[in-house]
């Protein structure tokens, strides 16, 4: 996944009404965010929690972002999503994900957790299992966490991005901040309440 970015905004696929696995634009200090799932951004427009994303990110001080989901199948609503047991779509989310921190093209050092409690909701044993096994990806690259304001929704979980969820802790002449956040701590949770399978294939050719 060399030289991903030759456009002011990025995505792969660029326009699949489908999924999506990554989007972003690229500066001289980058941020990965984890959100849930994409919605309707391309490279063309933005979406609400995509132009968010910017305004934050921007605003703690970094002019380029990166946006990877849990799942990388698009739904304005993730109760809309029917995904399970689509492993291979896992698979082949982790292998991007793994492809772009290896290659390390936008020397990303901070990841903006950010996935919300829908998490907690349908199909949430393939998001938890996602985040557990990007959270061993992360680790392979000496990554650093962070979060919006609180670190974490009323449930435990790290806010969503949205304008809605933001718009909860932040009045509109506030700064959202991002602080740290114990990621490691969060994953030990998710693997004592669901059986995480080991069987999941990341495609190393891609780094090769």
């Amino acid at each position: 996944m060399k030289n991903i970015a030759t456009e002011k905004i990025f995505s792969l696929p660029k326009k699949d009404k489908k999924k999506r696995f990554i989007i972003g634009k690229k500066g001289k200090k980058n941020l990965l965010v984890i959100a849930l799932n994409p919605s309707t951004a391309d490279i063309d427009n933005h979406d609400p929690t995509t132009k968010n994303i910017e305004k934050i990110a921007k605003m703690n001080g970094f002019d380029g972002w990166t946006l990877f989901n849990l799942c990388p199948k698009r739904a304005t609503h993730p109760s809309e999503l029917e995904i399970n047991p689509q492993k291979n779509l896992m698979n082949e989310n982790l292998t991007f994900l793994n492809s772009f921190l290896h290659f390390n093209e936008f020397k990303i050092t901070n990841v903006w957790v950010a996935w919300g409690n829908n998490i907690d909701k349908k199909n949430k044993e393939y998001f938890r299992e996602s985040a557990f096994h990007m959270f061993g990806i992360f680790e392979k690259y000496n990554c650093e966490y962070l979060a919006v304001g609180i670190n974490k929704t009323g449930k435990g979980n790290p806010t969503h991005p949205s304008p809605q969820a933001i718009n909860q802790i932040y009045k509109s002449n506030n700064k959202p901040k991002l602080t740290k956040f114990d990621l490691k701590e969060y994953i030990s949770k998710i693997k004592r309440i669901i059986k995480i399978e080991p069987e999941i294939s990341i495609n190393e050719s891609m780094i090769k």
